[in-house]
């Protein structure tokens, strides 16, 4: 029953975790254009300046995981003519959405954030928003962004906080762990843990580490985009939260229990609440 909840997550990472990559690398492309329609604004966009801070005019920069391309967008805007910008995701749908909206100076590869198919220190920044909690070698994930920066290089990399310190990730688990019966602490949040994080950067060789909290907020027209955004941007999410929840009014059943968790994050703008983020600066 986990496994069939776990595809509930709309990252790539985590739907690796669990089903087999012939599958996972033949997501249909509606999906990767609902997650970057409707989730890349709301959850990701809004991290984009933060992530991207120390990216410098004249920067290569590799943006490790890069999905749609929200945070590789931004870094070509700041590295100027003389500096290149390269992104990698392992979802060759989201690397296609990323090619299709963005400059065509950046350069795309399918790729896995362990076995980066670059020379050793060849970028000066490496960004990695949201993907350190999906990969189960974390050493050797931080262990090949070290390898890959040249001296001196930045590497910027944000995990969540656990769904408890945001109230509406808080709400999507306990709606789902109400519906199952037991509790469904939800994977992408999993990873909440600043000191295994600082050890494994200080493991993989960096120096300068500064690991902060930082909160932001993350924004739905209205409660169903946030729950069908979820829905329609990771693979096969509909029928499996249908059998879960007994019939395709499940996610029905869950936008509802949601709007009432979340009634006081609820006005007239749409739904608007905190998303706490575990932020770590480094050098090589």
């Amino acid at each position: 029953m986990v496994k069939s909840l776990a595809l509930l997550a709309p990252f790539n990472w985590f739907l690796m975790a669990y089903v087999n990559y012939p599958v996972f690398v033949s997501m249909q492309v509606n999906h990767a254009e609902s997650y970057n329609n409707i989730l890349v604004p709301a959850i990701f966009q809004p991290w984009a300046h933060l992530i991207c801070k120390h990216i410098k005019q004249g920067d290569n920069v590799l943006d490790a995981g890069c999905g749609t391309g929200v945070i590789t967008r931004q870094a070509i805007e700041q590295v100027g003519s003389n500096g290149s910008v390269t992104g990698i995701d392992l979802n060759q749908n989201m690397l296609d959405i990323a090619k299709s909206r963005s400059s065509s100076d950046i350069e795309w590869f399918q790729a896995d954030v362990t076995e980066l198919p670059f020379d050793d220190n060849q970028f000066d920044v490496v960004t990695c928003q949201q993907v350190l909690q999906f990969v189960p070698d974390k050493q050797k994930a931080l262990d090949e962004l070290y390898r890959v920066l040249r001296p001196n290089g930045r590497l910027t990399l944000a995990v969540w906080k656990s769904a408890e310190h945001s109230p509406g990730w808080k709400a999507l688990q306990d709606s789902l762990s109400e519906i199952i019966n037991e509790p469904y602490p939800l994977p992408p949040f999993s990873f909440d843990q600043p000191n295994k994080i600082e050890a494994l950067a200080t493991t993989a060789g960096f120096k300068n580490i500064a690991l902060s909290t930082v909160t932001k907020q993350t924004h739905f027209k209205q409660t169903s985009d946030f729950v069908f955004g979820i829905v329609e941007g990771s693979q096969n999410m509909l029928g499996k939260l249908s059998e879960l929840a007994g019939d395709i009014d499940g996610i029905r059943v869950i936008n509802q229990k949601m709007e009432i968790k979340l009634s006081t994050y609820i006005d007239d703008k749409g739904l608007t609440f905190d998303q706490p983020n575990n932020v770590l600066h480094a050098i090589k």
